[in-house]
């Protein structure tokens, strides 16, 4: 979903992007396993490689988000945030809450 919220104004070719990348992961993996049976690797050694990869992707996306992160930081430094408090006057039966809007610097780490 994260893929196609980035990109509002072309859902559909994210989604399609997105399938894609999918089954690039699936043929590598059964490429990569081919080639592992190849070499004379034992079919209970497999699973060993199907981790490494998982293990390679996992980091690969961890990044990423790493770096979408730090360019949102960037991008949203020195915009103003509006904060928001709640507050409840009278009686349990009457009250009434009152909304206070207040708008501040935004403190973000570069």
């Amino acid at each position: 979903m994260r893929v196609v919220n980035e990109a509002a104004q072309a859902p559909n070719l994210a989604s399609t992007l997105n399938q894609g990348a999918f089954n690039l992961g699936n043929a590598a993996g059964a490429w990569v396993g081919g080639l592992a049976l190849t070499e004379g690797l034992a079919y209970r050694e497999l699973p060993w490689i199907g981790v490494a990869l998982a293990v390679v992707a996992f980091t690969l996306s961890f990044l990423s988000h790493r770096l979408d992160a730090r360019a949102c930081r960037r991008r949203c430094a020195g915009r103003r945030a509006m904060t928001v408090e709640s507050t409840s006057v009278g009686s349990d039966s009457h009250s009434r809450e009152f909304w206070h809007f207040t708008w501040s610097q935004a403190k973000v780490r570069v």
